[in-house]
């Protein structure tokens, strides 16, 4: 689950630095992220198991085969650009 918001985060900072290249492969990772109505972290559960919970449960829907934003992460790693970054052949 980690590994998946770390994703998204690293995700998040391609889009800052290489906005160009990002958009034109079609990624806009801002406006999924947007539109996928994430939650603060102040409106999760006070309780740490709620809370733990709550993150657990929107990583399992944003992760679904079928989500644009698992979508859009998949296409991400096919970019030149990041297997670079990541020193990735």
């Amino acid at each position: 689950m980690a590994s998946f918001y770390e994703q998204v985060i690293n995700a998040l900072v391609y889009e800052l630095f290489f906005s160009e290249e990002l958009h034109a492969a079609g990624l806009g990772f801002f406006d999924l992220v947007n539109d996928a109505s994430l939650p603060t972290l102040d409106s999760l559960p006070s309780s740490k198991e709620a809370r733990l919970q709550g993150l657990f449960d929107l990583f399992q829907k944003l992760q679904m085969p079928g989500h644009p934003l698992r979508i859009a992460l998949d296409k991400l790693q096919t970019l030149d650009l990041v297997r670079i970054v990541e020193d990735k052949s």
